[in-house]
């Protein structure tokens, strides 16, 4: 029978009266209620009920714990193996918590068999106290008191263990959290081929399950199941077969899935089959893949599988800016080239001679009528020799230009060298204050150099590049003291993105206003961004 102070400090709790419902608790706890001394602790964890110092609420989370294992409680001592969770430190903690999690579970706690497996499976370096048989042996009892997630995380572990029964043994598990709806497994048995490729499979006769099971879904029409199949055969080490792998990319892209159709379009363009690669990504351009219009520009822009157009060119790329760094880099070029182009009017003698006499800006312009106009026989050679020789002699765009060509241009093979080289022209170009290389160099140093990578994102933010202004919130937000100061800034560059009409930033701000991160609650606000957000995108962002 529950202690009547509890009954009613649990009612104050539920409407958020915390300063009574502590009252009632401590009350019960004094008449020894254990579950009285649990809400205490959870309280004090959560800094509730008392202004105190964040010290004394932690030496009162510790006294309420204490006491309540003292009174025989299972969930005290599940409570407790959680909070010491929080900063392991030693080999003798790591112990101690995960015999808490034991004693919770032979108490009865049921919920305590599947953490201690959890706990015991990501040991995090430390020697772990159930071994292999055990952990399977403890997410089987979990399994047997209805926890779900068990089921699941049973069958990721057996998968990850890689043994001559391993997919069979995950795929057992995993029909059996379907069975009963369990979210993720849904999911992941939507992507059970990107989900396999991800572990050392030696089961053969589960790979053989697996494929048969996706052969009877893809039978009925299933576009996943196809591409899931594709995945398999080209990735899998025991089941690799790029004819395959095609024949199936190719089933799922004819029936519309999105990402089909860019895999086999850059398979088609791997084997130069230009025209069947240009339909295929227009395809899935059109289904709003950023990837297939950066390659459509690509291909629009050399004239492979389609009449060369560098202003449709221009719009793919443009297209595709908010998702693909590479896109950027020909988007600024093409967007100087085709209003130099629009007034060109034949200027070629005048600005061969005046590149003869030494004019740099004429020489960068030859390069640019020579890679793109149409007045003339298209010469890349002489066209990035032109360009060279501006770098070389100052000229700020064309050291950009040639960044560009060298940095996984299509115009270059991609090397380290290479890049190194385009650095060194991007580098040239910031430092006479170039918005476009320097955005390029916030690239460039984003898995070098944390620091120089925000320097120069910060400097394309404030300058107006969108993408920037997310990179830059980015790195206020992860990667500095998370202190208040950095979060104004994280929020203030996310608000510039969001204004500039960048999805991430968008939805940044929105969660942001809803749930008061980074910025002071505004439900009026977050409801106005979202509206934004939906008009420019047409849906609804995930998880909002």
């Amino acid at each position: 029978m529950k202690n009547l102070s509890y009954e009613k400090g649990m009612n104050f709790y539920d409407k958020k009266d915390y300063v009574n419902a502590y009252k009632c608790f401590e009350e019960a706890a004094s008449n020894n209620s254990a579950e009285a001394c649990i809400e205490l602790a959870k309280m004090h964890f959560e800094c509730l009920g008392k202004n105190i110092s964040y010290d004394e609420h932690d030496t009162l989370n510790d006294f309420y714990i204490n006491k309540a294992i003292s009174l025989g409680s299972a969930e005290a001592h599940y409570l407790l193996a959680f909070y010491l969770m929080d900063d392991i430190q030693s080999q003798e903690e790591f112990n101690t918590i995960s015999e808490h999690f034991k004693v919770a579970a032979a108490k009865g706690y049921s919920h305590a068999y599947y953490e201690l497996a959890e706990f015991n499976k990501d040991s995090n370096g430390f020697v772990a106290t159930l071994d292999k048989d055990e952990i399977i042996e403890t997410y089987k009892i979990a399994i047997k008191h209805n926890e779900v997630d068990a089921m699941h995380a049973l069958a990721y572990y057996l998968l990850s263990l890689g043994n001559n029964n391993s997919v069979r043994e995950y795929f057992k598990y995993l029909q059996m959290a379907i069975n009963i709806n369990h979210e993720e497994a849904l999911s992941d048995i939507n992507g059970i081929g990107q989900i396999l490729i991800g572990y050392r499979n030696t089961d053969l006769k589960g790979l053989n399950k697996i494929i048969e099971f996706l052969l009877d879904k893809a039978e009925n029409g299933d576009s996943e199941a196809f591409y899931q199949l594709s995945i398999l055969y080209d990735h899998e080490d025991n089941l690799r077969d790029e004819i395959k792998s095609m024949k199936y990319a190719k089933l799922a892209a004819d029936l519309g899935h999105e990402t089909a159709q860019y895999t086999f379009a850059f398979y088609s363009e791997f084997l130069k089959e230009y025209s069947q690669a240009f339909n295929y990504y227009l395809l899935a351009a059109n289904q709003g893949n950023t990837d297939a219009t950066y390659h459509l520009g690509l291909l629009y822009k050399l004239g492979l599988g389609t009449d060369q157009d560098f202003n449709k060119a221009f719009q793919c790329f443009k297209n595709s800016l908010l998702h693909q760094r590479q896109a950027y880099l020909e988007y600024a070029v093409l967007d100087e080239v085709l209003e130099f182009l629009n007034n060109f009017n034949n200027q070629k003698k005048a600005l061969e001679k005046k590149a003869n006499l030494g004019d740099i800006d004429s020489l960068y312009k030859l390069g640019i009528i020579y890679e793109y106009s149409k007045d003339v026989t298209q010469d890349l050679n002489y066209a990035f020799d032109c360009y060279v020789e501006a770098a070389d002699k100052g000229h700020t765009v064309a050291q950009y230009r040639v960044g560009v060509w060298y940095d996984e241009s299509t115009n270059m093979d991609w090397s380290l060298e290479n890049e190194e080289i385009g650095k060194k022209f991007f580098t040239l170009s910031a430092l006479k204050g170039y918005i476009h290389a320097e955005y390029a160099l916030g690239w460039y140093y984003h898995r070098k150099d944390k620091e120089l990578s925000h320097h120069y994102f910060k400097i394309a933010a404030d300058k107006g590049i969108a993408v920037a202004c997310r990179m830059t919130a980015v790195g206020f937000e992860r990667y500095y003291d998370d202190t208040k100061e950095n979060q104004e800034k994280a929020f203030h560059y996310y608000l510039i993105g969001a204004n500039l009409n960048e999805g991430s930033c968008l939805i940044n701000v929105i969660r942001s206003y809803k749930q008061g991160h980074l910025v002071k609650e505004n439900l009026k606000e977050s409801e106005r961004y979202l509206r934004k957000y939906i008009n420019l995108f047409k849906e609804h962002p995930y998880g909002i």
